[in-house]
């Protein structure tokens, strides 16, 4: 027989729901400031290669953990803002 226990436990996944949101809203304006940033360098090269050197190293074994998904998260923050690079190259039609 299952336990009835009454607790009411919406208030919490109203603020879980709202913080999801907040996230990727902030997540997609994070992206747009790796992109302007990038665009700042002289070449489109340049612009990949800051990106990179911008981006948090992968670790040799995977550890779950707050640290490890805020560093997933940010490589692929970094690496939508270089496809937004990639983009502005076919644009324009240049590699360089």
């Amino acid at each position: 027989m299952p336990i009835k226990n009454n607790i009411d436990h919406s208030e919490f996944f109203d603020e879980f729901t709202e913080w999801q949101v907040e996230l990727t809203e902030k997540t997609k304006y994070i992206e747009q400031r790796f992109h302007e940033e990038a665009k700042k360098e002289p070449t489109f090269g340049k612009a990949l290669d800051w990106l990179d050197r911008t981006s948090p190293d992968m670790p040799s074994s995977f550890i779950p953990s707050t640290q490890q998904a805020q560093s997933n998260l940010i490589r692929e923050i970094i690496a939508n803002a270089r496809n937004e690079i990639w983009a502005d190259m076919r644009k324009i039609g240049t590699d360089k």
